[in-house]
């Protein structure tokens, strides 16, 4: 697997344009990281990613208090039919009360990859299973992202599992009570078998609630 930075900025303004060239005619995942700010209202804020003028997802998060700096729920996407060369990348603002300035980032990487990855997007409450078949043996990168928030700040977080066994876990610490809130997002190895999987994510504690503003992403890439 081959691994290309593409940008990484202070995110002063939005829309954000930058170019990058594709090395590779391969199955090409892109990852997205960044931080917005609420304007004047709670609500959804984040940031749209279009490729080639393109919108291929949003990467969102709720803000309960306006004003305050976010990260939003970082995202792993593909980029459809992907040809060598040169290619504009664009991060537009997913609602009207998305703002940035001195303190917001962005950055992105893209995984070139041989084998078509297994991407599960979706949006809130937990827990979620679904299924997913491991066309090869050996040694696979497991990617959790998601959001959720918590009636009172403790030690708390997210979790995958695969037939039932843990294999992945993202926490932190919140510091404000029933504020939703962007786990940091992980890449974490795990030892795969050609075989369908039972796949699924829940929050470390049962004190970690989430909603239809909470969104989750869970990958597997080879």
């Amino acid at each position: 697997m081959d691994i290309q930075e593409i940008f990484s900025v202070h995110l002063q303004k939005l829309p954000y344009t930058t170019k990058f060239k594709l090395i590779s005619n391969a199955k090409v995942l892109l990852y997205v990281a960044a931080s917005v700010s609420a304007r004047n209202a709670a609500g959804l804020i984040g940031v749209n990613v279009k490729i080639d003028g393109t919108v291929l997802a949003a990467s969102v998060v709720y803000a309960n208090e306006p004003g305050s700096s976010r990260p939003t729920v970082a995202m792993l996407v593909n980029i459809p039919n992907p040809t060598v060369g040169e290619h504009t990348l664009t991060l537009e603002a997913t609602t009207q009360i998305t703002m940035t300035g001195s303190l917001e980032y962005a950055c992105g990487t893209i995984f070139y990859q041989g084998v078509e990855p297994f991407l599960w997007r979706f949006s809130g409450p937990l827990p979620k299973k679904t299924k997913f078949k491991s066309p090869m043996s050996g040694k696979a990168v497991l990617y959790l992202a998601g959001s959720g928030y918590i009636k009172t700040p403790q030690v708390c977080g997210l979790s995958v599992q695969l037939d039932g066994a843990t294999v992945a876990k993202t926490q932190m610490l919140p510091g404000i009570a029933t504020s939703h809130f962007a786990l940091p997002p992980v890449f974490v190895p795990v030892q795969l078998k050609p075989k369908e999987y039972d796949i699924g994510i829940t929050p470390t504690i049962g004190d970690v609630l989430s909603d239809e503003y909470d969104n989750y992403e869970v990958g597997i890439f080879y």
